[in-house]
């Protein structure tokens, strides 16, 4: 029998982006992008951390394991754009964030 913990630590971000002027998508109520100063502003970036457990059980013929591996367990999101809320008159910046959980048995004999 063993136990087995993997860990993967990753530093990933700091796009850079093409910032919006405030003032002009207030007014028009749309996203308005700063095309004079393109890429001229970038994020900051982030720690992502993707690990996994596994027990393995060894037996005569055959060999059991059971795991578990999470992905992105620190929950980075991924920058997708910009976009305007009409509720608060603000831009807001959008991200889409995905935690992968998977749990898995593997038999061999």
């Amino acid at each position: 029998k063993s136990l087995g913990f993997n860990i993967k630590l990753t530093t990933q971000g700091g796009d850079w982006y093409v910032p919006f002027l405030d003032e002009a998508s207030r007014e028009n109520q749309q996203v308005i992008l700063d095309e004079g100063n393109a890429f001229s502003e970038n994020f900051s970036p982030d720690l992502i951390i993707h690990w996994s457990l596994n027990y393995k059980i060894n037996k005569a013929k055959t060999t059991h394991t059971f795991g578990l591996n999470v992905l992105n367990s620190t929950g980075y999101g991924d920058f997708q754009g910009f976009e305007y809320n009409f509720k608060t008159s603000e831009v807001d910046e959008t991200s889409e964030v995905i935690v992968i959980p998977n749990v898995s048995y593997k038999i061999s004999f």
